[in-house]
């Protein structure tokens, strides 16, 4: 399975990121099932060799609907200015984990901080 693109509308250090709302489907639109599955999404710098970011559930997601696989990315402040990237990846356990989303997250400098 290759993982889908999202790519962030840009941000600007030091503002809140608003956060967002998804639902995770299948190839058929149906959704899948979060109940008992670990969630973390990494920011990390364009290489992936320093995180600066760590979201797991109960720590910057919040589980809305196990059964209806949806999942809110909770609100932040913005990191240091810079081009990151990202991807989310669940492990249902039994050696299953998939990545289901990767991406871009640009931070602007903000000429008021």
């Amino acid at each position: 399975m290759i993982p889908k693109t999202l790519n962030f509308k840009k941000q600007y250090q030091g503002n809140s990121f608003n956060g967002w709302r998804f639902t995770m489907t299948d190839g058929n639109n149906a959704p899948i099932d979060l109940t008992n599955v670990s969630v973390l999404m990494q920011i990390k710098d364009r290489n992936g060799d320093t995180i600066y970011k760590n979201f797991t559930i109960g720590k910057g997601f919040t589980l809305i609907s196990g059964t209806g696989g949806v999942i809110d990315l909770d609100p932040f402040i913005n990191i240091s200015a810079g081009d990151y990237v990202f991807d989310i990846t669940f492990n249902y356990g039994n050696n299953v984990i998939k990545t289901y989303a990767k991406g871009s997250y640009s931070v602007q400098s903000n000429s008021s901080n």
